[in-house]
């Protein structure tokens, strides 16, 4: 076509097809709202019911929504020193995380009648707000919640492993955890367990943690070739509980559970309130000291395992969890 030939519609009609290109490119850069606000309405209903039965496009809708988050989360991972606390729902990751970054806690009665640690806000004298919410179980529990440590170091409150809340929000729990880890620098492990966890009959609160544990590091043998790199953490520990005596326990537990008994050499026992009838606990610096001298896992891609399996094998599922008929 000639330079010179006119332009249908003229120069009005040439602007207003400019401007319908542009309107959109526009849409096309920017997120489908309308799909956000389904996934968010799915995963609701997911996290209200986990034995909903999704339809296929909606479950997999979900959980590549889900998966989408966790790479947003892992982006500020990048380069850092993580610090990866891992446990069952409960065993007091988001307590050590708060701790470690500051917060100040108070003790009050709980449900059960036992002592339960609640941070105390700015508002009310506390240090800082609360960076990651205790006993959470809201749409944030497939992400790896981050709080910023000391130097490089960065701690991030994961998910419990053991959790059935429905085969998208595992498998997302899974490889956002990996995800994570393989953008950071190094990584280091702090395995939760609270004491009646550990007191309960037959070990089973010391077996979950193993399993755990092994599927994380795809063996026992890894845990133990990784030891400088990993430690247990026994929460929810009595004031007037003397540290050596837990930290037999754990032993006896650990070595009639499984082979990773070293472990037990150097548990990590803290009281929120840094009390000082609490004897055998760390402080909230002597802690972090620990952490940064531990022994970082450097390339963390050829350690860490995705922890499908666990989920699976828990619910036995086998086939395709959404309907197909």
């Amino acid at each position: 076509m000639s330079l010179d030939a006119p332009v249908a519609g003229g120069i009005e009609g040439a602007a207003a097809n400019i401007d319908k290109a542009a309107e959109a490119h526009l849409q096309h850069l920017l997120p489908d709202l309308d799909h956000e606000a389904r996934c968010e309405e799915i995963l609701r209903r997911r996290l209200k019911d986990s034995r909903v039965i999704l339809e296929a496009d909606e479950s997999i809708d979900l959980l590549v929504y889900l998966l989408g988050k966790g790479e947003e989360r892992a982006e500020l991972l990048k380069f850092k020193d993580m610090v990866v606390l891992i446990g069952h729902t409960g065993a007091g990751k988001s307590t050590l995380a708060n701790y470690l970054a500051g917060c100040s806690f108070r003790a009050v009665e709980g449900d059960a009648g036992d002592e339960v640690f609640i941070v105390v806000p700015k508002s009310k004298g506390g240090n800082l707000d609360e960076m990651t919410k205790i006993g959470h179980m809201d749409s944030e529990t497939f992400l790896p919640e981050i709080v910023s440590g000391p130097g490089n170091l960065i701690v991030c409150d994961c998910p419990g492993f053991l959790d059935l809340r429905g085969p998208e929000i595992s498998i997302a729990n899974a490889v956002n955890i990996k995800m994570s880890m393989a953008s950071a620098a190094s990584v280091r492990v702090i395995a939760m367990i609270d004491l009646d966890s550990l007191k309960a009959m037959r070990g089973k609160g010391v077996s979950d943690l193993v399993k755990i544990c092994s599927h994380l590091f795809g063996s026992e043998a890894n845990i133990i070739q990784h030891q400088d790199s990993t430690c247990i953490c026994i929460s929810k520990v009595p004031v007037d509980r003397p540290a050596h005596k837990v930290q037999e326990l754990l032993a006896k537990r650990l070595n009639s559970e499984s082979k990773i008994g070293v472990l037990a050499e150097r548990p990590l026992l803290f009281d929120p309130m840094d009390r000082a009838e609490c004897q055998g606990r760390k402080g909230r610096q002597e802690c972090l000291e620990m952490l940064e001298g531990m022994s970082g896992i450097q390339e963390p891609t050829k350690v860490f395992q995705t922890v499908l399996s666990l989920w699976f094998a828990q619910c036995g599922c086998k086939n395709h969890w959404w309907r197909t008929d």
